[in-house]
C-alpha cells in the first residue's frame, strides 16, 4: 500500500508484482467503504497522555473545518479516545450488575410473598393446634416465635437449594468446557443472608395472626 492506494491481485491469486495487466489499483478509502461499509479509520499517538483530551478536541475542530461543517451541524465523523473505550468496558459490567440486582430483588420479593401466603394458609389450617398450645400455657410470644422460625426455615431451605443448583450448574458448565468457572463464596453468603431477611420480614404477619387467635374459638373450629 503506497500513497493511499492498495494493490490488489486478481481472482486467480497471482502474487503482486506480476504482469501489470493482471493488477488492479484501488483507493484504500473507496475499497474500505465497498468491502465493509465503514469509513476508514486513522490512529494517532500522543507522546504526553495528559494532553489526549486537548489533542482530541483539536482534531475535532480540524476535521470540522476540513469537512466544511457550520455551527450547529452534527459531526459526520467520530473521534474516540482511550478513555471512551475504557469507560465502555466498565459500563457493561455495571449495567449487567444492575440488571442482575434488579432481577434478584424482584425474585426475593416474589419469594417472600409466596412464603407469607403459605404461612397464612398454615395458620388457618393449624388453628386447633395453636388453640391447644395456648390452652396449655403457651404465651403469645411463643406462638410468634414458632411461626417466625418456620418461615425462616422455609426461606433458608429455598436459599440452600438455590446455592446447590448454582454450584451444580457452574461445575457442569466447567466440566463440559463451555466456560471457565471460579467459585467465590461471598455471593452465596449474601444470598443466604438475604433469604434470612426475607424469611423474617415476610413471616411477621402470619406470626402475628397466629399469636392473636382466640384459644376457645380455635379449639371449637370458629377461628377466623
Amino acid at each position: 500500500m503506497t500513497d493511499g492506494v492498495e494493490k490488489v491481485s486478481d481472482e486467480s491469486g497471482a502474487a503482486p508484482g506480476g504482469s501489470i495487466s493482471r493488477l488492479v489499483l484501488v483507493p484504500v478509502c473507496h475499497r474500505s467503504r465497498r468491502d465493509v461499509g465503514a469509513r476508514p479509520r486513522r490512529v494517532m499517538r500522543v507522546a504526553d497522555t495528559s494532553r489526549i483530551p486537548e489533542t482530541a478536541e483539536r482534531v475535532r475542530d480540524l476535521l470540522r473545518v476540513r469537512h466544511n461543517m457550520g455551527q450547529g451541524r452534527p459531526d459526520d465523523f467520530f473521534v474516540r479516545e482511550p478513555s471512551d473505550v475504557s469507560d465502555a468496558a466498565f459500563r457493561t459490567p455495571k449495567m449487567l450488575f444492575s440488571l442482575m440486582g434488579a432481577i434478584s430483588l424482584v425474585a426475593l420479593i416474589g419469594g417472600g410473598l409466596v412464603i407469607m401466603n403459605l404461612m397464612l394458609i398454615a395458620v388457618s389450617q393449624r388453628a386447633k393446634e395453636i388453640g391447644l398450645r395456648r390452652a396449655i400455657g403457651a404465651r403469645t410470644g411463643d406462638i410468634t416465635q414458632q411461626f417466625l422460625l418456620e418461615s425462616l426455615f422455609v426461606a433458608l431451605m429455598g436459599g440452600v437449594v438455590g446455592v446447590a443448583l448454582g454450584l451444580v450448574v457452574a461445575w457442569g458448565l466447567d466440566a463440559a468446557g463451555l466456560v471457565v468457572s471460579r467459585i467465590t463464596w461471598l455471593p452465596f453468603v449474601v444470598a443466604l443472608a438475604a433469604c434470612t431477611l426475607v424469611g423474617l420480614a415476610f413471616g411477621v404477619q402470619p406470626a402475628r395472626k397466629a399469636s392473636r387467635l382466640d384459644p376457645a374459638a380455635s379449639l371449637s373450629g370458629r377461628a377466623a
